[in-house]
């Protein structure tokens, strides 16, 4: 039998776009905040939205080396933006607070991690 894949343009996410600079209400934080510690390896996408509500964004994620075949993309992540300045530029100049979780092209849940936010247990791949 098969694996079904999960299609990435079928998860909705909290916000169509998003003006910079960003910061989350303190509703939306706090929900992502007092949760976030609930998430745990193998757990499927659909767990992780009812638990931390839609992401911010999606993101496939790739192969280290290109395929032959074309079919590079193993996975995705999604990210809960709590603040960011800006969309683009270094580390420094988008001042994220953030969390990314990633999934295998299944929708298991396969590492997760923060940036700038205390308290996050992160989860290992």
């Amino acid at each position: 039998m098969q694996e079904k894949h999960v299609n990435i343009d079928d998860i909705k996410l909290f916000q169509k776009s998003i003006s910079y600079p960003y910061i989350a209400t303190d509703k939306r934080e706090a929900v992502i905040i007092d949760n976030m510690n609930r998430l745990k390896k193998g757990m499927s996408i659909y767990q992780v939205i009812e638990i931390l509500t839609e992401p911010d964004e999606v993101n496939p994620t790739y192969k280290a080396v290109k395929s032959k075949s074309g079919n590079n993309i193993v996975g995705f992540s999604v990210v809960y933006i709590l603040k960011r300045a800006q969309n683009t530029g270094s580390v420094n100049n988008k001042a994220e607070k953030l969390i990314r979780i990633h999934f295998n092209i299944t929708g298991d849940l396969t590492s997760a991690h923060t940036i700038d936010i205390d308290g996050f247990e992160a989860i290992e791949k």
